[in-house]
């Protein structure tokens, strides 16, 4: 699916949905992602057994991820209507503080933190 087709699409969910109904599935998307992470953990072998291989969990992950970022696109298209500000430009600052932070830790060897 091309851009334009995508912003069209996610506009048609955004007009279809109320607000409540997407945070609901966007709620929904992440906890679905979170447990194919963990299910993936587990397929990789860490002494708990898993009922599929690894290419599935990889698979899983993929595809939770991608339902998430569908969700997020929709809630989006209603959030950057809501604030005076562009919300693209301030996720990618606050996605950049991040990265940033992340890394800091992990070079001061304090990744828990």
């Amino acid at each position: 699916m091309d851009t334009e087709m995508h912003d069209k699409t996610i506009n048609d969910i955004y007009k279809k949905l109320e607000r409540r109904a997407r945070l609901e599935q966007l709620s929904e998307e992440c906890n679905e992602l979170a447990k194919a992470c963990l299910k993936l953990v587990r397929a990789e072998g860490n002494g708990n057994p898993c009922t599929i291989t690894e290419e599935e969990a990889i698979d899983s992950v993929i595809e939770e991820y991608s339902d998430v970022t569908v969700a997020a696109d929709a809630l989006m298209q209603d959030l950057k209507d809501s604030v005076d500000y562009d919300i693209y430009d301030r996720i990618e600052t606050i996605a950049e503080a991040k990265i940033k932070r992340w890394n800091d830790r992990l070079e001061r060897g304090n990744a828990h933190v």
